[in-house]
Order: structure tokens, then sequence, then C-alpha cells
């Protein structure tokens, strides 16, 4: 009896102090790309700082894994505005509430449910979706998160209809990681002002077609300097 104790003690002393060596500052999250039961991952990473951990029912197969914030509330706010005709029962979705959420406590063999787990449309169509205020404060940065499921091979922006961008604005496209789900191109607004507000298109090429969404962005007209106004 004292034996199978120390046994059982000593796995879990072991289990924490893995926890504790792979940092306490970020998320720890499980990762597996393709395994058949979510039990079946074993593989603990610690994640970058501004991470959640990503979860993926691909039906029959898991998919388990760090991912970017803009990423998490790109595919999250997408999905939510997708609900429609065409659904399967595949569950995705980010969650942060606690270490090792996107999967199984070994130490309990207790499944952790992502708290933002979606219903993921099975449509072959390329999907794109701009995540930006509707209004900013003058002279203020912002930033326009073009996001598209799946991942373009390359972005483009208009402003107004034009593909000459204004003076200090820039677009930064982030390199996915193998499989992603999502991916993204940034643009970066300095300091709004009155000759960089306005409509902003991004198209993305996704396997050869072409999509794109459009968004308005305005000044808040509290934030505008009197001298400018009057």
């Amino acid at each position: 009896m004292k034996t199978s104790v120390g046994i059982v003690v000593t796995k879990s002393v072991l289990l924490l102090l893995h926890l504790l060596l792979i940092g306490t500052n970020a998320l720890r999250c499980y990762e597996c790309q393709d395994v058949m039961q979510i039990q079946d991952c074993r593989r603990i990473v610690e994640c970058n700082l501004g991470q959640k951990c990503f979860y993926h029912n691909k039906n029959p197969r898991f998919e388990l894994r760090c991912m970017n914030e803009i990423q998490c509330a790109a595919v999250t706010s997408f999905l939510s505005h997708s609900a429609q005709n065409g659904l399967s029962q595949n569950r995705i979705g980010c969650c942060s509430h606690s270490d090792l959420c996107n999967g199984v406590d070994n130490s309990s063999q207790t499944t952790h449910v992502p708290t933002t787990a979606h219903s993921w449309t099975t449509t072959p169509l390329p999907k794109i979706v701009i995540n930006a205020p509707d209004k900013a404060a003058y002279e203020s940065m912002v930033q326009l998160s073009c996001v598209t499921i799946p991942p373009a091979e390359r972005y483009s922006w208009k402003f107004n209809g034009t593909s000459t961008l204004p003076a200090g604005v820039s677009a930064v496209q982030y390199t996915p990681n193998q499989g992603a789900v999502a991916g993204t191109d940034v643009l970066t607004i300095v300091k709004i002002d009155a000759t960089s507000f306005g409509t902003y298109t991004c198209a993305g090429s996704i396997h050869g077609q072409m999509v794109q969404f459009s968004h308005f962005i305005s000044i808040m007209p509290e934030t505008i300097p009197a001298v400018l106004t009057g």
C-alpha cells in the first residue's frame, strides 16, 4: 500500500514540476496536430504572451495548439456571424480561462471543453472579414485586421476605391502556422486624420479565388481640435 501511494504521489509531483519548469508567465496548452482521441495528446507547450489555447474537432480527429489572440478573435467573431444553414457538428474555438483548457488534464483525466467552442461550417468557399473599430479619436493609431478562412496566399488593400494608401498607413501580412485555420493581414494607420479616414477594402487571393471585404472608419467629432472645425 505504501509503495502504491508513493507512486501516485510521485506522478503528481512530476506533473507539477513539469508545469512549473515550462514557465509561469504565459498560458500552457496542449499541442497535437492530428490525434484520434483528445486524451491521446500528451505534449504541453508554453504559448507566447498574447496567445490562447486553440481547439479544433475535425471529426474524427483533433487539433490542439496555441493561437494568436488576433486570429482567435477573428475566428470566433466570424463563426458567430456565420451561424446559418450548412453547419456541421465540428467544434472550434479558443480558451484562456486556465492552463491546458484545450484538452485533457492528465492528472485527473478530466476533459476541459473550451468556453468559446463554435460550430464549424463545411462550405468550401473562402471567407473574409475585417476586425476594426467604426470610430477612432483624432490622430490616434488604428489597426484593421483582415482575416481570411483559410489563409490567403496574398493580401492587398484599397482606400476609398484606390490602390494608393494615405501617408502613414501600412500593412503587414502575418505568416500563419502550418495547418492554420485563418490568415491575417494587419493594416496600421499611425495617426488617423482628415486624409486617412474613409473606406478600407481588403482583398485576399485564396487558391486562385479573390475575396474582399470593406470597412468604413470615421473620426470622433468631439476629438477633432476646434481650430480645424472652426
